[in-house]
């Protein structure tokens, strides 16, 4: 991808030209840079919407100050405002006042005096020089961007031409890749109704176990299509059957996570509407306590959260990371409350 540069000069005066032309054209276009200059670009439009629109489709801005023109500051102003880097240059004899210069046409402005302003006399060596290393160091990390924002993109574009199923389980066994690294194991199933089963069976839903501070820490990992009550009542059943089996470890907190990948987008009404009994941390985590009884009475704090809207793998991987250090950390205080 081409950048762009929008360039805000004084038009009109030979020796700004010459700069433009000898200077600044050539090390944009020696840069894979193509140069934006209102007078220069051929267009039907009222003059003053075509600036914002170039300005805007740029990615950065160079602004000559000589001649202190309001239309070159009020360019470069709306650049900066828009985000864009902004590179200045101005004749030399505009930086110091001069005597002769009652109305300030001739000395750049003091708002932007401050600023590392590249001076010139002429064109030469020196300030192609210099000029070349500003824009490189101003491009450098838009280069980066954008490169980053491509690779996501095709990341973003071969996990959609997955099918279905396929994104589901690429996601499981990333899942359980990170839990295995942080030292969770598989858990044996409890007794799981048919679906939920089959699912499990199918490579489409997972339980891990780990202990943290005699806390039995189970992760429970359910990627879906789509959130729904099925689910909801799924996870239910998970959970309790998960008690039932660690009745024998007498006084031991049960800590149950269960991760909802979903790869379709949902509401923020409907997870609330499906989770009503349910308190909410987060528009997407909520807490629950269940109590199960039998000799002695053992505290289990439920989690669910529902990483919706998934692109790509690295979209899933970066919020499901924190989801992970917050359980681990037990911060979320529907528990803290319970000691053993």
């Amino acid at each position: 991808m081409n950048l762009k540069c929008f360039v805000a000069t004084a038009f009109d005066h030979e020796e700004v030209d010459e700069i433009y032309d000898k200077i600044i054209e050539p090390v944009l276009r020696e840069l894979n840079i193509k140069s934006l200059r209102i007078d220069r670009v051929e267009h039907n439009e009222d003059i003053d919407d075509h600036i914002f629109k170039l300005i805007d489709q740029s990615h950065i801005c160079i602004a000559d100050l000589t001649y202190a023109r309001p239309s070159v500051y009020y360019e470069a102003g709306y650049a900066f405002g828009s985000g864009k880097p902004v590179i200045y240059l101005a004749r030399r004899n505009h930086l110091h006042p001069q005597k002769d210069d009652i109305y300030g046409n001739f000395r750049v402005h003091f708002d932007l005096q401050m600023k590392n302003i590249i001076d010139w006399t002429e064109p030469n060596k020196r300030l192609e020089k210099r000029l070349r290393n500003r824009v490189n160091h101003v491009i450098r990390p838009i280069l980066n961007e954008l490169k980053a924002s491509s690779a996501k993109y095709d990341l973003e574009k071969r996990f959609a031409a997955l099918s279905e199923n396929e994104r589901r389980r690429t996601i499981l066994q990333k899942e359980m890749l990170i839990l295995h690294a942080r030292g969770y194991k598989n858990a044996d199933p409890p007794n799981l109704p048919t679906s939920a089963f089959m699912d499990m069976r199918m490579g489409f839903s997972q339980h891990l176990r780990k202990t943290i501070n005699k806390a039995s820490c189970h992760i429970y990992l359910l990627p879906r299509p789509a959130v729904n009550k099925s689910v909801i009542e799924q996870i239910s059943w998970l959970w309790h059957k998960s008690t039932e089996k660690n009745e024998k470890n007498q006084g031991e907190r049960i800590i149950s996570l269960c991760v909802v990948p979903s790869l379709r987008n949902v509401r923020t009404a409907a997870i609330t509407g499906l989770l009503s009994d349910w308190t909410p941390k987060t528009e997407r985590v909520f807490t629950y306590e269940f109590w199960q009884f039998s000799h002695d009475k053992i505290p289990h704090s439920g989690i669910i959260a529902v990483i919706d809207g998934i692109r790509s793998i690295d979209d899933f991987v970066d919020r499901l990371r924190p989801i992970i250090a917050e359980f681990e950390s037990t911060q979320y205080d529907v528990w803290t409350d319970h000691s053993l």
